[in-house]
């Protein structure tokens, strides 16, 4: 499933791996999903918590919210039923400064992306300069993605444009966020607490991709335990990569 310009790409970053400067940032700062994910997300809660309930903004970003779950959904039935495709870490070719990461889940698509493309899109549709945040947003990411050796170009590629599409798509049926939108804003007139919780709880768990949701699905089609227990994988020194249980 390589093809020459993922492997360029892989060989490119691969021999970025190595000088602290960018390790520091690429490799650890931008690796973790609460940093990747998390501030796009909250965003997005804050632009509708804050929009007239009954206002286009509302909308748009309600539809957003939609898009992302529908992209997450598409993303984990995509790696656990299509044929997974190796991490480019994974490969051994290449050293990558990460010598551990997950591997029981495919590359492809880039889970991450779609999600910040989804509600990038609809930020972007809402109000311009949070889109621009979040196209900043998703290019940095992209980069930390492929520097890591977590993902191929063609992955983050696929990956956003599913995340825009799905919004896209969306979109064109207004009354499918309009809908949802009166659904919430009733429920938010009458428990305002509550609902606000649940809807920070849901950009919360954008902000972990949905980790522990994430292991109970798996267990609950034998795909894995439910100790969340995963395969990982370790590159062997100079050669090839290995995999292991870590305890």
């Amino acid at each position: 499933m390589q093809n020459g310009f993922d492997m360029a790409a892989v060989r490119f970053f691969a021999g970025l791996n190595g000088h602290r400067g960018l390790d520091d940032v690429f490799v650890y700062g931008l690796h973790y999903n609460t940093v990747q994910t998390l501030p796009i997300a909250m965003i997005a809660f804050a632009m509708w918590l804050t929009a007239p309930r009954d206002g286009r903004r509302s909308d748009i970003i309600m539809t957003g919210f939609i898009a992302a779950i529908v992209v997450v959904a598409l993303a984990m039935a995509s790696k656990l039923f299509l044929p997974a495709r190796p991490r480019p870490a994974a490969l051994g070719l290449y050293p990558f400064t990460r010598q551990d990461f997950p591997f029981d889940w495919s590359s492809l698509p880039s889970d991450t992306l779609a999600i910040l493309s989804a509600f990038t899109a609809a930020m972007w549709t809402a109000e311009r300069r949070w889109g621009i945040v979040g196209i900043a947003m998703c290019v940095l990411v992209a980069i930390a993605k492929m520097f890591a050796g977590y993902h191929y170009p063609t992955d983050i590629l696929i990956g956003a444009g599913l995340g825009v599409a799905t919004f896209t798509g969306l979109w064109r049926f207004p009354d499918i966020g309009h809908r949802a939108n009166r659904i919430v804003a009733l429920a938010y007139r009458r428990a305002p607490v509550a609902i606000t919780a649940a809807l920070a709880f849901v950009a919360v768990s954008f902000g972990t991709l949905f980790a522990d949701q994430r292991v109970l699905v798996k267990y609950m089609l034998g795909k894995e335990s439910i100790s969340g227990e995963a395969p990982r994988v370790t590159a062997a020194a100079g050669s090839r990569a290995v995999v292991q249980m870590l305890p």
